[in-house]
């Protein structure tokens, strides 16, 4: 009998071929993780036992340097054993967890991998504990006498919080330990092929061969814009710039610009091509490209991507038709019929450009620096098919098509932010609404004069409806971090790094950190779950299979935590504390300032990265129960779209035709908090629109300051007018800023021929 069930007990363990089954990879990793955990245990117990001597251990070089120390709370005191004790549980721990892990991968590693392992394993503790030592003998005493030096006066003692002390301690320990760890990660990321010499020494600086200065005359026609769009495409042409490059003299060098000015046509004139039969004629049996090339500015950048698309094309024998969208307004607009007979569209644009008309085309929707330094690639796609198609209904906002391949850490990081922004704003909006309303409702029924301080303190509450609204809201509020975190950990790391986001997020929420911890969460988790899978790549076959399911959530989340508890919340708990303090703190007149740089930060770009920094600037102030900035950032985005649509009505003679007609419907948009509306207007017209609209946006975000203004709400424009605290004084900025701005481009903009 006893046979029998050592028999069935094998069975489960091991298959007929000699290998382990799921079932015993499971049973055997829960014992890996009874033994870490028995560890911990006994660590925590060992370790409370001598935790007063780890404290003075950790205090002395501190009393060394006559800093004394205080706790600020009754229970202080005590927790710091507790927590060292933990911490010093979790420090003898790890290695044993690492071991674990390497025991329970070694059956499916080659001896090499298996040697490679061990020793990554040895000189990564040995590494780590130089650095905190090399922290704890020379960094911080060195710190401590520095600091104390800068008293100042002789009745300032330098008392200190002891559970400040320890977080810096640890803070101190865990970046020099992680500092001293480098050598070793770039031989492991050598040995995976991802650095080497080559790849450590691009970008070490490039040398410049030809500069170019441009004088003009400020004149009507803004030659200067011509002149610099000219030279950037004539730059895109070798033969140019490798005549220039020989040039003896002055003349000669003089002589190759006139000539290649004399042979260029305008560069608009010539995308668009010949005549409409020629045209048709030429592109017959031909793969058919149109594009759409603009930037920010919309004078460089715009025509060389234009240009490369163009050879690009030209030289896979394509026909092909680019649309610019330059300072001067769209020229060679693709026509309906174009679009309907396109095998490809590529879109290299950083400005917002109108992508509705492309409804069920393939569209390729990248920067427009790959279409200057991409343009084979784009066309190889286009030709090659592979362009997913494009639909209208799930926005018209410029999205990577291609994200990873096409943009550069910068554009990444901004895409993957944005990723977790409109996430969490249904939360913010929906939960910031209920909350103001439940204000609303408390103040409309309850005479505040009547009630007792501590009544007041449940403002909000105090009636069932404005309770029932407020507890809804609160709930929604609280998903805002780890919403944000979560969303943004998906965009690196994709669906694994979902739940690991969420958590560091929530664990910001609960603590000090606050916003700035769950931006640094959702960056951290989804890099996480890429490291993850690195290493999961080296494990059997077996063990890959159940990856996301088992080794992602566990050890991402046990990661995501323990950086949280002690990387992440000490350091960006203090920053945001000391951000918190400072916008509490601030007087009259700093909020002013603050608000006229946040209101025209909005009207700088209107979509762009100045104004998605101040929104983010605003939301995770609403955050942090800061609700005047948000206040500030909503009018300034409001004022531009407002102003132009009046400046079309009260200076008509400074509009075109269509930019009349189309102006009205700025007031819809600009009610609505939609800053996009000016886009066009600023396109056309960027030196005299963006000045105007950035000094009445700037105005309104100072008066809504001066008022005292608040929302709770980050997005609604004239919808949420209602929960705006002070609403009447707020449509008063509201209005001084766009009739400021609509003056200025009546006052700025020239008159239309």
């Amino acid at each position: 009998m006893a046979t029998n069930v050592k028999r069935k007990k094998k069975a489960e363990v091991m298959s007929d071929d000699g290998s382990m089954t799921l079932t015993g990879h499971l049973k055997e990793l829960r014992n890996r993780l009874i033994i870490c955990a028995a560890v911990f245990v006994v660590g925590v117990i060992g370790f409370l036992a001598i935790s007063d001597k780890l404290i003075d251990l950790l205090t002395a070089m501190a009393m060394n340097a006559n800093y004394t120390f205080v706790f600020l709370a009754p229970q202080e005191k005590l927790m710091q054993y507790f927590r060292v004790s933990l911490i010093a549980a979790v420090i003898v721990t790890i290695p044993v967890a690492l071991y674990q892990v390497y025991a329970f991968a070694k059956p499916g590693l080659k001896r090499s991998e298996s040697f490679f392992f061990r020793l990554v394993l040895l000189f990564g503790l040995a590494l780590f504990c130089v650095g905190v030592l090399f922290a704890y003998k020379v960094t911080l005493p060195f710190m401590l006498n520095f600091l104390v030096t800068l008293e100042g006066t002789d009745y300032i003692t330098a008392s200190i919080s002891i559970e400040s002390y320890i977080n810096l301690c640890l803070t101190m320990f865990i970046i020099f330990g992680c500092v001293f760890e480098m050598p070793l990660v770039t031989i492991i990321l050598a040995k995976m092929g991802i650095a080497n010499p080559e790849i450590m020494k691009k970008g070490r600086g490039v040398a410049i061969v030809l500069i170019f200065l441009i004088a003009a005359p400020n004149t009507e026609d803004n030659v200067h814009l011509d002149v610099l769009s000219k030279l950037s495409v004539l730059l895109m042409n070798e033969e140019f710039t490798e005549s220039l490059r020989n040039a003896k003299t002055v003349e000669e060098f003089m002589n190759i610009i006139n000539d290649a000015d004399e042979k260029e046509a305008g560069i608009d004139e010539r995308l668009a091509g010949a005549d409409e039969e020629s045209t048709a004629e030429e592109t017959t049996g031909k793969v058919k490209i149109l594009a759409v090339t603009s930037c920010p500015t919309g004078i460089a950048h715009t025509y060389m991507a234009a240009e490369g698309i163009e050879k690009a094309a030209k030289a896979k024998e394509c026909a092909v038709k680019v649309e610019t969208r330059g300072s001067g307004g769209a020229k060679n607009v693709l026509t309906a019929k174009e679009i309907e007979e396109a095998d490809g569209i590529i879109v290299a644009a950083d400005a917002q450009v109108p992508l509705d008309r492309f409804d069920g085309k393939k569209v390729i929707i990248c920067q427009v620096s790959d279409g200057i330094s991409k343009a084979d690639e784009l066309v190889d796609r286009v030709i090659n098919g592979d362009v997913p198609v494009y639909h209208a209904a799930n926005g018209a906002e410029v999205k990577e098509s291609n994200s990873g391949k096409s943009s550069g850490i910068g554009h990444r990081i901004y895409t993957q932010l944005m990723n977790g922004v409109s996430h969490m704003l249904p939360f913010v909006v929906g939960g910031g609404i209920l909350i103001a309303l439940a204000f609303l409702i408390d103040g409309l029924c309850v005479d505040m004069n009547a009630l007792s301080a501590a009544d007041r303190g449940n403002f909000g509450t105090i009636t069932p409806v404005a309770a029932q609204l407020k507890t809804i809201g609160n709930l929604a509020f609280g998903l805002m971090l780890p919403v944000l975190a979560g969303y943004i950990g998906e965009a690196i790391g994709d669906r694994p790094a979902l739940a690991v986001g969420f958590v560091g997020g929530l664990m910001a929420a609960n603590g000090k950190s606050g916003f700035l911890g769950a931006l640094v969460a959702g960056f951290v988790s989804g890099y996480l779950i890429l490291l993850l899978r690195k290493l999961c790549d080296k494990l059997p076959e077996a063990l890959e299979k159940i990856a996301p399911v088992l080794i992602y959530p566990v050890f991402g989340i046990l990661g995501i935590g323990l950086l949280m508890n002690f990387a992440v919340e000490p350091i960006m708990g203090a920053i945001n504390t000391a951000l918190n303090n400072g916008l509490t703190g601030m007087g009259g007149s700093s909020k002013i300032v603050l608000g006229l740089i946040l209101g025209g930060m909005m009207a700088i770009d209107m979509g762009g990265p100045f104004n998605k920094a101040a929104y983010v600037f605003g939301t995770a102030a609403i955050a942090a129960g800061n609700y005047d900035i948000m206040a500030a950032v909503m009018i300034g985005g409001m004022t531009p779209p407002c102003a132009i649509a009046l400046a079309t009505l009260l200076f008509k003679n400074k509009f075109t035709k269509s930019e009349r007609e189309a102006g009205p419907t700025n007031f819809v948009m600009g009610l609505a908090f939609i800053t996009e509306g000016a886009i066009p207007y600023a396109a056309a017209d960027p030196l005299h629109v963006l000045p105007s609209c950035i000094v009445g946006s700037a105005v309104a975000g100072a008066l809504s300051m001066a008022f005292g203004c608040t929302l709770m709400a980050p997005h609604g424009g004239i919808f949420v007018f209602p929960v705006v605290g002070n609403a009447l004084m707020y449509l008063v900025a509201l209005v001084v800023g766009t009739v400021i701005s609509a003056v200025l481009l009546g006052v700025l903009k020239k008159k239309v021929a």
